[in-house]
């Protein structure tokens, strides 16, 4: 192949790799840190640029091909193994050039030539046989290695909104995103503000989600874009980031593309059969994905970097308060409480936008939100009830599941107040060393199993556990009260849930009606927003009175809390008591 001289006035050209080192950037699966297929094509362009070190990497290549012969005869290997070969490869090229939307490989032996095709959806195979002379099929042949190196960089499967410029080395200096808002039909085209994403989701199937920072033309301002795929039966996140519009505590959306590139469109319909794929490759889909574009506001770092304990209280504060409007007024359940997903607000934000709820990727309408299987979220903060779910037959009537609901969701926020108290000793300090209790916490991750055991026997062991007991010196007895309370409310509540899953356990069907009317639920956050409006304020007069002390010589005890506040805190309480089906 290499003596065909194929190339295009330099931009596409043959290079022998396999005693190369095309080096690896993704530390997710333990794999060796580079790969050397035998051939690659080197390729320049908007879309391509020289890897940080050498002149070859997978940052400018359009594919890997494999050559598996000796001396003319094939050698043998399953296709499993080839299929974990060009996913490696795949992933790299995914990896590194991130405005991809699918890759192509081929492997070529002495009776055929397979190539594979990689999107978000899974992993395609097609065969070219061959007779030892490539000969057997010419066209196809020739047709299969041209189109790998196509000069048209949409041909190769690349995003052409994104584009970059090159320096004098060859290396990406600068670089644009242009997209069309789905609204006004204008075309605005942003530079970014770092040549790679800032974030990346570096699997080769699922939402393959981007998130670039740009600086707004028209003002100036720093916003952010985020790429992401769905399947086309789910909610899309924009309709979602629609409802969050003029609501406090929530991410805004500026504009959006609601559907850009489709799967369906890539020309590959039947996918490679989960025995037949790698183990470490996620199940496919046969259902169409969507790419859609989002540009958002910008706002603060996520929990973990809090420089205060009362900054820290504030935005988980606003954002449960943000979570409690999108689902009353905007009629959607986010359903991904984190403490990734809760943002500080910008410098100087007023109440209410103190914290950020981000991240609509799986919300849903209360209106489409049914019982099932399925566990959304993070594991580490999903709540038993959900977890008991997944762990449910979805084809066996007779097991009961609950759909998920706003109990759900604020038994995930007590789980990352928990996990920012139990985890950092102060700011930008985790605790060292850390405790036992949550050591066996972030193991427990490792299965839903584990997790579900662990959250059983800390939410609804026989005595109630104190979850102050595992949280550092720095926390004040403010947080320590806080915690407190919050966790005694999530007790009573899955206790609540899980006897309500024994009391229809015996029929038929999955109950699909609410469970709560709107002023319980309202209850339910008021009741939780309490305690931390409770906290912050201790936390005020605590510092007034430190105040006092120094330009009056009064000394009070920081603990000390007015009556009115112990009194906001029993009506909390009264209010949680007051709860019933509707």
């Amino acid at each position: 192949m290499a003596d065909w001289g194929l190339s295009a006035d330099g931009r596409r050209k043959i290079r022998r790799a396999h005693n190369l080192k095309l080096m690896h950037e993704e530390k997710e699966i333990p794999l060796p840190g580079y790969s050397s297929p035998t051939f690659v094509i080197e390729a320049k362009g908007p879309s391509f640029a020289l890897p940080s070190q050498d002149d070859l990497g997978f940052s400018n290549v359009t594919t890997c091909i494999t050559v598996r012969t000796r001396e003319g005869v094939a050698v043998r290997g399953t296709l499993k193994d080839a299929i974990e070969l060009h996913a490696t490869y795949a992933r790299q090229i995914f990896i590194q050039q991130p405005n991809r939307q699918f890759v192509r490989t081929c492997s070529i032996d002495a009776l055929r030539a397979t190539w594979f095709h990689f999107d978000r959806n899974g992993i395609y195979k097609g065969c070219c046989p061959l007779n030892g002379t490539y000969s057997g099929h010419p066209q196809e042949f020739v047709q299969l290695i041209v189109g790998l190196c196509s000069l048209d960089e949409q041909v190769l499967g690349f995003d052409t909104s994104v584009q970059w410029k090159a320096d004098a080395t060859g290396r990406k200096a600068s670089g644009t995103l242009t997209t069309v808002d789905d609204e006004s039909k204008i075309s605005k085209t942003y530079q970014l503000l770092y040549i790679d994403p800032l974030s990346k989701n570096c699997s080769i199937c699922g939402t393959g989600s981007r998130t670039w920072a740009v600086r707004d033309p028209d003002n100036g301002q720093e916003v952010l874009v985020k790429d992401s795929w769905r399947e086309e039966s789910w909610y899309p996140e924009v309709e979602g980031l629609k409802a969050a519009r003029n609501l406090d505590g929530l991410v805004l959306m500026i504009l959006y593309e609601g559907a850009r590139p489709q799967t369906k469109d890539f020309g590959v319909s039947e996918y490679v059969p989960s025995e037949e794929r790698p183990m470490h490759h996620p199940e496919s889909s046969c259902e169409n994905k969507i790419l859609s574009r989002v540009v958002l506001e910008k706002y603060g770092p996520h929990l973990f970097c809090f420089q205060s304990e009362r900054q820290l209280l504030c935005a988980i504060r606003d954002a449960i308060a943000g979570h409690r409007n999108l689902l009353l007024e905007g009629g959607v359940l986010q359903r991904d409480i984190a403490w990734r997903n809760i943002l500080f607000g910008k410098p100087g934000a007023s109440p209410g936008n103190r914290g950020i709820l981000i991240d609509f990727d799986i919300a849903i309408p209360v209106s489409l939100n049914k019982p099932g299987s399925s566990a959304w979220g993070h594991p580490q903060f999903m709540s038993i009830a959900i977890l008991k779910n997944a762990h449910t037959n979805p084809w066996d009537k007779r097991e009961y599941r609950l759909a998920h609901d706003y109990l759900d969701e604020l038994e995930s926020a007590f789980y990352t107040t928990a996990s920012v108290m139990w985890e950092l000793d102060k700011p930008g300090t985790r605790q060292d060393p850390c405790p036992e209790f949550v050591t066996e916490w972030l193991n427990s991750l490792e299965s839903l199993t584990k997790n579900l055991e662990f959250k059983m026997d800390f939410i609804l062991g026989e005595e109630p556990i104190d979850p102050t007991e595992f949280i550092a010196p720095y926390w004040s007895n403010a947080s320590h009260r806080l915690l407190e309370g919050f966790y005694m409310f999530t007790r009573q509540n899955a206790r609540y849930k899980d006897e309500a899953r024994e009391t229809y356990g015996d029929i038929e069907d999955v109950l699909e009606e609410p469970m709560f009317s709107e002023s319980v639920i309202r209850e339910d956050y008021d009741y939780v927003l309490n305690l931390f409006d409770v906290a912050i304020k201790e936390l005020d007069k605590a510092d007034e009175q430190k105040s006092d002390s120094t330009t009056q010589g009064m000394k009070r005890k920081a603990d000390e809390v007015d009556g009115d506040l112990l009194t906001a805190q029993e009506a909390g309480e009264e209010r949680a008591r007051r709860r019933k089906l509707d």
